[in-house]
């Protein structure tokens, strides 16, 4: 996956997770055996929570999602969201304040406006697309008021076009 994601196909590993469970099961359903010895760890929730306390003390008490995206921590955020829905649902599980303070300064009403403007003809905003273009307020905000994208953009009434439909 790592190789992969190097390389910058498409579609990304995190589309193939979601839509089969997981990278693994992705391949399997493609007839293709793990190539890398190192394959992903599985972690409990008490790992999960010991490693965010940890990262959260050797950022000086300060951990947002984008900071742990850009430090590339393990596990992925994939992970975290699977054991605990939500990322702000697992530093609340790890007894970590969440980020409000920096949310506190729009209203979820704001953030739908922006996804909306960021969206404009088309029925969905990537978070990719949303960052690229330097919309605002920040991802963290967004996750912080409606607790991940999914919710922020269905709350927008922005929904991801489905190829079946």
């Amino acid at each position: 996956m790592i190789k992969y994601r190097e390389l910058g196909w498409l579609p990304s590993d995190k589309t193939y997770s979601n839509r089969f469970g997981s990278w693994s099961n992705a391949l399997k359903q493609a007839g293709i055996g793990q190539t890398n010895a190192k394959f992903a760890k599985s972690y409990s929730r008490e790992e999960i929570i010991k490693r965010l306390q940890h990262y959260y003390e050797e950022n000086a008490y300060s951990i947002t999602y984008n900071l742990y995206k850009e430090k590339n921590y393990s596990p992925t955020l994939n992970t975290i969201r699977k054991r605990f829905g939500t990322w702000n649902r697992a530093l609340k599980a790890a007894g970590i304040p969440i980020n409000r303070e920096v949310a506190g300064k729009y209203t979820k009403q704001q953030v739908i406006r922006a996804l909306q403007r960021g969206a404009g003809d088309q029925s969905y905003i990537t978070v990719q697309e949303y960052v690229k273009r330097g919309i605002r307020p920040s991802i963290d905000t967004v996750h912080g008021l409606f607790g991940s994208w999914s919710n922020a953009t269905r709350a927008a009434g922005l929904y991801k076009m489905n190829k079946d439909a």
